[in-house]
């Protein structure tokens, strides 16, 4: 087992492996790895695969994988789509680095490092966090400072929930987008989202398209109760301050929220104080 010091260069050599303090790269059997149970992705692209599959061919494997020991080898905590490369690719050994971590840490590092390098989709990305507050009892803010994003790109990605498992499997499959997503997200009708959902993929249509075809929807759902443009202007404002669905209408205003915990956090910015529940 061959083994390559590495000094304050890691960082410039391997983005985000600072965090893990001075390591060495060791090569190791590609058959004493075995995947992680945590792994937050659920598909990967076979294309993307083989090329990188043919580029490892070429130059070898650039970056090394993080692993952690296990009874029976090691265990990846993240480069699960370089590993399964590697193998297409038939080499015996592949460069790692070797972490402790259990638990939370494990699947904390396994996110974090696919949404550094990796194209994660919305839906798997949105499991994973789902799955981090759940198991380990994180908040939004704790997974937003974890995963390095903005508290309101969690709260929006964890909405996907809200959608209809149609529509979910549509942006799994790449078939619509994120931005989609959340448009589709301001119709209350199910119908009425897998009917537009039908159409964005029948006509190709842009995300500002569909969000054109939202407020048609919409307007037809709530005729009677169709905000005035001052109304609209004040719905905007605080959808945006709050990260969340707002409807200001007819002398009332609709906040939805995802969770107790989304809850809270809309009461802390509505008082201006945080509170212990």
């Amino acid at each position: 087992m061959s083994k390559r010091g590495l000094g304050k260069g890691l960082e410039a050599l391997i983005p985000g492996a600072g965090a893990f303090g001075v390591r060495t790269i060791q090569e190791i059997d590609i058959n004493s790895i075995r995947a992680n149970p945590l792994q937050p992705r659920t598909q990967m692209d076979e294309e993307g695969l083989e090329e990188l599959a043919n580029s490892i061919r070429v130059h070898g494997v650039l970056q090394p994988l993080l692993v952690r020991k296990a009874e029976d080898g090691f265990e990846l905590i993240a480069g699960e789509r370089r590993w399964r490369a590697a193998q297409r690719a038939g080499l015996s050994t592949v460069p790692v680095l070797v972490e402790e971590a259990e638990g939370e840490k494990k699947l904390e590092m396994a996110l974090v490092e696919n949404l550094q390098r990796e194209d994660l989709s919305p839906l798997d990305l949105a499991r994973g966090i789902k799955k981090l507050m759940e198991d380990f009892h994180l908040t939004q803010e704790e997974v937003a400072e974890r995963v390095g994003k903005k508290r309101s790109t969690i709260a929006n990605l964890l909405r996907i929930f809200d959608l209809p498992p149609s529509i979910q499997g549509l942006l799994q499959e790449g078939k619509i987008t994120l931005g989609h997503a959340k448009a589709l997200l301001s119709i209350e009708s199910q119908e009425e989202q897998n009917k537009l959902a039908e159409e964005i993929i029948t006509n190709s249509l842009s995300v500002r398209e569909t969000e054109r075809r939202v407020k048609k929807t919409t307007s037809r759902e709530e005729p009677s109760s169709a905000p005035s443009r001052e109304e609209k202007n004040f719905q905007e404002l605080l959808a945006r301050y709050l990260s969340a669905r707002v409807r200001v209408s007819k002398g009332k205003i609709t906040i939805e929220y995802y969770g107790q915990e989304d809850l809270e956090r809309l009461y802390s910015l509505i008082v201006g104080k945080e509170e212990t529940f």
